[in-house]
């Protein structure tokens, strides 16, 4: 209960605390700090400017050269296919037998 008396005694002086400069400034006269809105549009007006600051991009062309169809073609063969195989068949021995050893630990009379 006294930590819970403490963290409000300090959220409440952190609120006072934040606000008094406020206040100080309303009360001398200073023009307070801007708006959330006029920060926004402040920066979105600068990021504007940058942008048309910069040159225009020129446009590229992509050329298509001899090496990249021949890279392309070759398709994956039967070799492909028995690895993928392989690989299949591996993570179904390997589904199969962590599905038996957690059965055999959940159940011990039926894993016998």
């Amino acid at each position: 209960m006294t930590c819970r008396t403490f963290v409000s005694a300090a959220l409440i002086a952190s609120l006072l605390l934040a606000a008094a400069p406020i206040t100080a400034r309303a009360a001398e006269g200073q023009k307070p700090a801007p708006t959330l809105r006029a920060s926004f549009d402040r920066a979105v007006a600068d990021a504007v400017a940058a942008q048309k600051a910069l040159p225009a991009p020129k446009a590229v062309r992509a050329r298509a050269s001899a090496a990249t169809g021949a890279q392309s073609s070759g398709g994956g063969g039967s070799s492909t296919a028995v690895i993928s195989l392989i690989g299949i068949a591996a993570g179904l021995a390997g589904t199969y037998y962590i599905v038996k050893a957690m059965n055999k630990e959940t159940n011990p009379a039926s894993g016998q």
